[in-house]
């Protein structure tokens, strides 16, 4: 599902065209999207600096409000929402039926993608300005302890097609770009260079590799995920969107993402 430039929500069929599904969800800009068990939708709204709860038929609830630039978003087991503050190195958990809310993670450089081990033990930051993934330990009661490096140089030699140029995809000084972030069942962290168009896999140990290149004129590459196993997306397949060409990648890994809440 995705959040279209006319506020619509929209679904994508495999192999088929986005078809709008809920018409009049607008009044935001979505920079990160994740579902929930119970159908509702939790996302960043970049516009407006707020983590927002929306249902099916419309309605918002405010969650988090006066962020810097949220982002990134994920939800553990127990449906905590977890979302990256862009603008301010921070990362933020939100629990949902209360509202309480607490800082997971600061001094970060430009926090973006998010996702958790296996195991929901560990919370992996993407550095959108570094190149780099930090990860993060939070317990069952959502105390968040050792935060540490866990790999850097997640920069492309060659930037490819990337409109930008230079090193790191194009990012030069600033790093590698690094937006959207994807666990699968065994462990491995995958990461999107975001003007590099490069999908980068780093083994638990933090040993990484630069797994795939898109296509050469591709610069806008936010994110990827597995298949839910329902029409058509196979589990064991990696989908990766690419923004500039409004394209996804269908990418048959042989392994399957970890478990997750809503499926």
């Amino acid at each position: 599902m995705s959040i279209g430039r006319d506020g619509g929500l929209y679904g994508t069929p495999h192999g088929g065209s986005a078809e709008l599904l809920v018409p009049g969800l607008g009044g935001f800009d979505s920079s990160g999207l994740q579902a929930l068990a119970n159908g509702h939708l939790v996302l960043a709204d970049s516009e407006s600096n707020r983590l927002l709860e929306v249902t099916l038929d419309g309605a918002k609830d405010t969650l988090l409000g006066g962020l810097a630039y949220p982002n990134g978003v994920t939800v553990d087991m127990r449906e905590n929402v977890c979302v990256a503050e862009h603008d301010a190195g921070r990362v933020h958990r939100v629990v949902p039926e209360t509202g309480a809310s607490s800082v997971v993670a600061e001094g970060l450089d430009n926090p973006n993608g998010l996702n958790f081990d296996p195991e929901y033990k560990v919370l992996y930051i993407g550095s959108f300005g570094g190149g780099s993934i930090h990860q993060v330990e939070i317990d069952a009661e959502g105390e968040a302890s050792n935060l540490r490096l866990f790999v850097e140089g997640l920069e492309s030699d060659d930037p490819g097609g990337g409109s930008g140029g230079g090193p790191g995809g194009g990012w030069g000084e600033e790093g590698g770009g690094i937006d959207g972030l994807g666990v699968d069942a065994c462990g491995n962290v995958y990461a999107t260079e975001y003007v590099a168009a490069v999908i980068w896999r780093i083994t638990p140990d933090g040993t990484k590799e630069e797994l795939l290149r898109l296509s050469d004129d591709s610069f806008w590459i936010p994110n990827l995920h597995w298949g839910s196993g329902y029409g058509g997306w196979d589990r064991q397949h990696l989908y990766v969107m690419d923004r500039e060409k409004n394209q996804v990648y269908d990418i048959d890994l042989g392994i399957p993402g970890k478990e997750e809440p809503h499926l």
